[in-house]
């Protein structure tokens, strides 16, 4: 359409031209009216309909009917000649097939803020309960407590001394009626003992176990 629609107008350029030129340029006898108003209506309206064509766009194509794409309830893609719930099940399928090849991450545990170092070098990260001693034995009371043994070269650490944990305030330490008790070291120095059977929250990062010392580190 856009094609003819040029065509035309070029008609009527032609023709509009050709009667303008006569008019004004050539000249004319009275007798030459007639063809001269018909040259140039002729042109006219060959120019509005080439214009009016060229503007037309292409009338729409006829959209081909198939049947509904996407089942409604599911909203899974249909196929043609499949039914939905056959598309459900190979949609299940492929679920089960994607979850058999994936491989199960592994938890990944974050590190505890806190280590005691003991006197001989070795460092044990808290990560829940800790029985310290000379040969602790695992108490009922913490099963879930982890028996660490202290190479005692003073021999005043109790075979079970004493039990550290801690929480989101920050680490404690309980004296287990050992022999010759707990004391935290101040800044000063000073040595300051912790009751038995008391749960302290340890505030200086050196701590006595008898004569034996231990640090508290902050990671």
């Amino acid at each position: 359409m856009k094609g003819a629609g040029k065509a035309i107008f070029a008609l009527g350029l032609i023709l509009a031209g050709a009667g303008l030129l006569w008019a004004t340029v050539i000249g004319y006898y009275p007798s030459q009216l007639p063809a001269l108003f018909f040259l140039l209506i002729s042109g006219i309206v060959a120019l509005a309909v080439g214009a009016r064509m060229a503007r037309d766009k292409e009338p729409n194509k006829a959209v081909e009917w198939r049947p509904q794409d996407v089942d409604a309830e599911s909203q899974l893609p249909v196929q043609a000649g499949e039914t939905a719930l056959e598309a459900v099940a190979v949609a299940g399928r492929v679920a089960e097939e994607d979850i058999e090849t994936t491989r199960v991450a592994i938890r990944r545990i974050e590190p505890s803020p806190w280590v005691v170092q003991f006197s001989e070098g070795a460092r044990e990260p808290v990560t829940g309960m800790l029985l310290l001693g000379r040969k602790p034995v695992p108490n009922e009371r913490w099963p879930s407590a982890k028996a660490v043994a202290l190479p005692d070269t003073t021999q005043t650490v109790s075979q079970t001394h004493a039990l550290i944990d801690v929480d989101s305030t920050g680490l404690w330490i309980t004296d287990l009626d050992s022999t010759n008790g707990v004391s935290m070291v101040g800044p000063d120095g000073s040595e300051l003992d912790i009751a038995a059977r008391t749960r302290t929250l340890v505030t200086t990062s050196e701590v006595y176990l008898g004569d034996y010392l231990i640090r508290i580190d902050r990671g």
